[in-house]
């Protein structure tokens, strides 16, 4: 769930690395509040990961900090570390093209436009990664985070909203919404809990979002 943050592990196994975190009391902090909380919902019946997406900034800022003392440093981890991400940049650039050539029955056509740009920046991210140096370099890692995020965000959500279960959701909303429209209240009568019904939640959520944009 921490990639490609867990990358920065690569430069924390370290005693002098350790010395310095132990000796800044905001990173200690940081630690043992990650730590307390996640260990408390990691134990807790029916606890998922989103519950604890709040305590992440908190590691990640843990594991970063040993990358900035040695952003300036050759050494052989910095190689590692960054011929692993001009791995990625090149492996998930040609994926990003090649995609709109294989049939996939849900990919909305815009996809087939879209997916070749994201592969086309990563490629131009890649070619600046590999003229700069330090500081810009470095710049060029987080860039490639945000890419690989909007992409994510831009061909994964299309594709799971015409996923089968999604799909009749949708249709279980829209017919609702026709009985009922704006002015009635919705009634659910189960013999089980609605939180734990996972069909009648999830098109009472989408019939309440209709409802709220007036479709």
């Amino acid at each position: 769930m921490l990639f490609p943050a867990t990358l920065f592990l690569l430069f924390i196994f370290d005693k002098e690395q350790i010395k310095k975190i132990k000796q800044n009391h905001f990173l200690v902090f940081l630690v043992l509040t990650f730590l307390v909380n996640f260990i408390i919902y990691l134990i807790s019946p029916g606890a998922k990961i989103r519950y604890t997406y709040m305590f992440f900034p908190m590691i990640i800022f843990v594991l970063t900090y040993p990358f900035y003392n040695q952003l300036a440093d050759n050494s052989k981890k910095t190689r590692i570390f960054y011929g692993i991400l001009k791995t990625l940049m090149l492996l998930l650039s040609i994926i990003l093209m090649v995609t709109p050539f294989v049939k996939i029955n849900a990919n909305p056509m815009f996809l087939n436009f879209s997916m070749p740009v994201f592969g086309i920046i990563i490629l131009l991210i890649l070619y600046l990664n590999l003229k700069k140096t330090s500081y810009v370099k470095c710049l060029t890692v987080l860039l490639f985070f945000v890419v690989c995020r909007l992409a994510y965000d831009h061909i994964i959500m299309p594709y799971k909203a015409e996923l089968p279960k999604n799909a009749q959701n949708k249709m279980y909303a829209v017919a609702l919404y026709k009985i009922i429209g704006n002015e009635k209240n919705l009634y659910v009568l189960s013999t089980d809990d609605v939180n734990s019904t996972d069909k009648i939640n999830t098109t009472t959520f989408l019939l309440s979002f209709m409802k709220l944009l007036y479709i």
